[in-house]
Protein backbone atom coordinates (compact mmCIF):
# COMPACT_ATOMS: atom_id res chain seq x y z
CA UNK A 1 0.00 0.00 0.00
CA UNK A 2 2.78 2.69 0.73
CA UNK A 3 4.80 1.77 -2.57
CA UNK A 4 1.19 2.96 -4.24
CA UNK A 5 0.77 5.46 -2.44
CA UNK A 6 4.70 6.83 -2.89
CA UNK A 7 4.47 6.20 -6.85
CA UNK A 8 0.95 7.98 -6.61
CA UNK A 9 2.58 11.27 -5.19
CA UNK A 10 5.42 10.93 -7.51
CA UNK A 11 3.73 10.42 -10.65
CA UNK A 12 1.08 13.64 -9.65
CA UNK A 13 4.40 15.98 -8.57
CA UNK A 14 6.09 15.38 -11.76
CA UNK A 15 3.15 16.18 -13.51
CA UNK A 16 2.28 19.82 -12.00
CA UNK A 17 4.60 22.43 -13.85
CA UNK A 18 7.20 24.19 -12.03
CA UNK A 19 9.94 27.01 -12.76
CA UNK A 20 12.75 28.45 -11.33
CA UNK A 21 12.35 30.58 -8.07
CA UNK A 22 12.15 33.82 -9.10
CA UNK A 23 15.09 35.33 -7.10
CA UNK A 24 15.23 38.84 -9.34
CA UNK A 25 12.39 39.65 -8.39
CA UNK A 26 12.41 38.96 -4.85
CA UNK A 27 16.16 40.66 -4.70
CA UNK A 28 14.25 44.00 -6.14
CA UNK A 29 11.62 43.56 -3.82
CA UNK A 30 13.96 43.64 -0.84
CA UNK A 31 15.74 46.41 -2.35
CA UNK A 32 12.90 48.47 -2.77
CA UNK A 33 12.06 48.52 0.62
CA UNK A 34 15.00 49.34 1.99
CA UNK A 35 15.42 52.33 -0.45
CA UNK A 36 12.22 53.34 1.58
CA UNK A 37 12.98 53.00 4.76
CA UNK A 38 16.50 54.67 4.14
CA UNK A 39 14.63 57.81 2.81
CA UNK A 40 11.96 57.55 5.30
CA UNK A 41 15.08 58.05 7.92
CA UNK A 42 16.77 60.36 5.90
CA UNK A 43 13.87 62.53 5.53
CA UNK A 44 13.36 61.80 9.44
CA UNK A 45 16.82 63.48 9.82
CA UNK A 46 16.01 66.76 8.02
CA UNK A 47 13.07 67.43 9.62
CA UNK A 48 14.66 66.57 12.96
CA UNK A 49 17.86 68.46 12.59
CA UNK A 50 15.83 71.05 10.96
CA UNK A 51 13.79 71.40 14.34
CA UNK A 52 16.98 71.41 16.39
CA UNK A 53 18.58 73.84 14.59
CA UNK A 54 15.36 76.75 15.11
CA UNK A 55 15.61 75.38 18.95
CA UNK A 56 18.98 75.84 19.54
CA UNK A 57 19.29 79.82 19.31
CA UNK A 58 16.16 80.01 21.18
CA UNK A 59 18.16 77.99 24.22
CA UNK A 60 21.68 79.94 23.44
CA UNK A 61 19.86 83.68 24.42
CA UNK A 62 18.52 82.04 27.28
CA UNK A 63 20.37 82.54 30.33
CA UNK A 64 18.79 79.44 32.77
CA UNK A 65 20.09 77.07 29.45
CA UNK A 66 24.18 77.66 30.50
CA UNK A 67 26.63 80.25 28.97
CA UNK A 68 24.55 82.54 26.18
CA UNK A 69 25.48 83.92 23.14
CA UNK A 70 26.21 87.38 23.18
CA UNK A 71 23.30 89.71 22.64
CA UNK A 72 24.63 92.58 21.48
CA UNK A 73 28.05 93.32 20.31
CA UNK A 74 30.84 93.71 23.34
CA UNK A 75 34.03 95.62 23.05
CA UNK A 76 37.12 93.13 22.66
CA UNK A 77 38.27 93.56 26.47
CA UNK A 78 34.78 93.24 27.73
CA UNK A 79 33.17 90.61 29.10
CA UNK A 80 28.89 89.94 29.67
CA UNK A 81 28.52 88.54 33.08
CA UNK A 82 24.75 87.01 33.38
CA UNK A 83 23.43 87.91 36.35
CA UNK A 84 20.89 86.54 38.71
CA UNK A 85 17.79 87.88 37.50
CA UNK A 86 13.74 88.01 37.67
CA UNK A 87 10.92 87.83 35.55
CA UNK A 88 10.02 91.19 36.29
CA UNK A 89 10.05 93.54 33.38
CA UNK A 90 10.47 97.08 34.09
CA UNK A 91 8.40 99.45 32.34
CA UNK A 92 6.38 96.45 31.61
CA UNK A 93 5.36 94.59 34.68
CA UNK A 94 3.06 96.69 37.53
CA UNK A 95 5.43 96.91 40.36
CA UNK A 96 4.13 95.30 43.80
CA UNK A 97 6.58 95.88 46.28
CA UNK A 98 7.96 98.99 47.43
CA UNK A 99 10.78 97.78 49.75
CA UNK A 100 14.00 99.85 49.21
CA UNK A 101 17.46 98.80 49.68
CA UNK A 102 20.81 101.33 49.29
CA UNK A 103 24.19 100.42 49.28
CA UNK A 104 27.57 100.54 47.45
CA UNK A 105 27.18 98.12 44.61
CA UNK A 106 29.91 95.46 44.98
CA UNK A 107 31.43 92.74 42.77
CA UNK A 108 31.95 88.94 44.41
CA UNK A 109 32.41 85.52 43.80
CA UNK A 110 35.48 86.64 41.04
CA UNK A 111 33.56 89.55 39.30
CA UNK A 112 30.73 87.29 38.58
CA UNK A 113 27.91 88.81 41.09
CA UNK A 114 26.76 92.01 42.11
CA UNK A 115 25.75 92.42 45.66
CA UNK A 116 24.41 95.59 47.29
CA UNK A 117 25.55 97.07 50.77
CA UNK A 118 28.22 96.70 53.93
CA UNK A 119 25.96 93.18 54.05
CA UNK A 120 26.73 92.07 50.93
CA UNK A 121 22.60 91.73 50.08
CA UNK A 122 21.92 89.16 47.55
CA UNK A 123 20.16 90.25 44.45
CA UNK A 124 17.86 88.70 41.89
CA UNK A 125 18.09 91.66 38.65
CA UNK A 126 15.40 93.04 36.72
CA UNK A 127 14.80 90.25 33.46
CA UNK A 128 17.63 91.25 30.59
CA UNK A 129 19.59 93.09 32.74
CA UNK A 130 23.30 92.13 33.19
CA UNK A 131 27.05 92.66 34.09
CA UNK A 132 29.66 93.82 31.95
CA UNK A 133 33.81 93.51 33.36
CA UNK A 134 35.66 95.87 30.88
CA UNK A 135 39.70 95.08 30.58
CA UNK A 136 40.56 98.18 32.73
CA UNK A 137 39.09 96.46 36.00
CA UNK A 138 35.76 98.45 36.06
CA UNK A 139 32.76 96.51 36.41
CA UNK A 140 29.28 98.01 34.49
CA UNK A 141 25.41 96.85 35.80
CA UNK A 142 23.53 97.17 32.20
CA UNK A 143 19.93 97.81 32.09
CA UNK A 144 17.88 95.50 29.15
CA UNK A 145 19.11 97.55 26.30
CA UNK A 146 22.28 97.12 27.44
CA UNK A 147 22.71 100.65 28.92
CA UNK A 148 25.20 101.30 31.38
CA UNK A 149 22.92 101.93 34.83
CA UNK A 150 25.46 102.31 37.79
CA UNK A 151 29.28 101.12 37.95
CA UNK A 152 31.19 98.90 40.84
CA UNK A 153 31.59 101.66 43.67
CA UNK A 154 28.62 103.56 43.25
CA UNK A 155 26.03 104.20 46.07
CA UNK A 156 22.72 103.09 44.75
CA UNK A 157 19.08 102.70 45.85
CA UNK A 158 17.43 99.77 44.48
CA UNK A 159 13.48 99.43 44.82
CA UNK A 160 11.24 96.31 44.73
CA UNK A 161 10.65 93.25 47.79
CA UNK A 162 12.13 90.78 49.58
CA UNK A 163 12.11 86.97 48.76
CA UNK A 164 12.64 84.33 51.09
CA UNK A 165 15.28 81.80 51.12
CA UNK A 166 12.82 79.12 50.35
CA UNK A 167 11.22 80.84 47.31
CA UNK A 168 14.06 80.07 45.21
CA UNK A 169 15.69 76.96 44.09
CA UNK A 170 18.82 77.72 45.99
CA UNK A 171 21.22 76.57 42.76
CA UNK A 172 21.91 80.31 41.42
CA UNK A 173 25.93 80.74 42.56
CA UNK A 174 24.84 84.53 43.43
CA UNK A 175 22.23 83.75 46.01
CA UNK A 176 23.30 81.75 49.07
CA UNK A 177 20.18 79.42 49.86
CA UNK A 178 20.01 80.56 53.29
CA UNK A 179 19.75 83.96 53.03
CA UNK A 180 16.81 86.97 51.93
CA UNK A 181 17.35 88.10 48.61
CA UNK A 182 16.21 91.42 47.24
CA UNK A 183 14.29 91.43 44.10
CA UNK A 184 14.14 94.27 42.04
CA UNK A 185 11.31 95.97 40.77
CA UNK A 186 12.29 99.08 38.96
CA UNK A 187 15.79 101.05 37.28
CA UNK A 188 18.20 101.42 39.91
CA UNK A 189 18.80 104.71 41.34
CA UNK A 190 22.44 106.33 41.52
CA UNK A 191 22.41 108.27 44.85
CA UNK A 192 25.89 108.99 44.82
CA UNK A 193 30.08 107.49 43.59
Amino acid sequence: MNDILHDLMRDSADAIPTSVAPIAAITRAGRRRRTRAVALVAAAVVVLGGTAAAAVPGLAGDHEAGPAAPTRHYAPDDVPVFLPESAFDVGVDKQEDHASVSGELVATQDDRCLVVGDDQTPVFWPHGYEGETHGDGSFSLLDEQGSPVAEVGDTVRLTGGWLEPASWSGDERCIPDDRKVFMVQARPEVVGP
